[in-house]
């Protein structure tokens, strides 16, 4: 009878270690976010890529499929907001001219992103990650054709807005890239 008991209590002893070593070493949604965001660089990048996803967390514990969740929302959400800013300030550009032609890229560019965002969102709600990761790929160069094609652009006051959505744009795009990667490779 004792050496039921004494195995019981190694038993026990081994099941409580193998718990608590599991639940130490479960990264925190705070961690993710930490971790995700180091691959903006700069600070200030930074900042954005944690109050983005901070400000739209579910749950204080929410996995790597939720942080990817927010970036493919968020970007979309972004991309739509943006293009919608380009048609406007399309509406009142005349003639031609490097603003107008930047504006025509920015527009196509934004184009582009919806499309990849919209399909990103398709293949993440059926969990193929990796043709999320597909999907999002055209992302860095669309953002980036129409950065290129703003800084050869005069710039008037109403461009700062497009200039700083364009921006979080590029961001956006890294962080759902970045989050999409960890789905596959934890």
């Amino acid at each position: 009878m004792a050496t039921n008991h004494l195995a019981d209590n190694i038993c026990c002893f081994v099941i409580i270690l193998l718990i608590s070593q599991v639940l130490c070493e479960e990264e925190t949604t705070q961690d993710m976010i930490k971790k995700i965001c180091l691959h903006t660089y700069v600070e200030e990048e930074y900042v954005f890529c944690c109050r983005t996803f901070n400000e739209h967390l579910i749950s204080t514990r929410t996995g790597i499929r939720g942080l990817t969740q927010i970036t493919i929302d968020r970007s979309l959400h972004n991309a739509t907001s943006t293009r919608n800013l380009v048609l406007g300030l399309l509406k009142n550009a005349t003639g031609r001219g490097s603003l107008k032609d930047a504006l025509v890229q920015c527009n196509s560019s934004y184009m582009t992103l919806i499309k990849a965002f919209k399909l990103a969102s398709s293949y993440f709600t059926r969990a193929e990650y990796e043709k999320v990761i597909e999907a999002e790929s055209p992302g860095p160069l669309a953002q980036d054709k129409c950065a290129w094609r703003l800084d050869g652009a005069m710039k008037s006051g109403s461009m700062d807005q497009l200039v700083e959505s364009n921006r979080e744009m590029r961001i956006l795009v890294s962080m759902s890239l970045v989050t999409a990667n960890y789905l596959l490779y934890p």
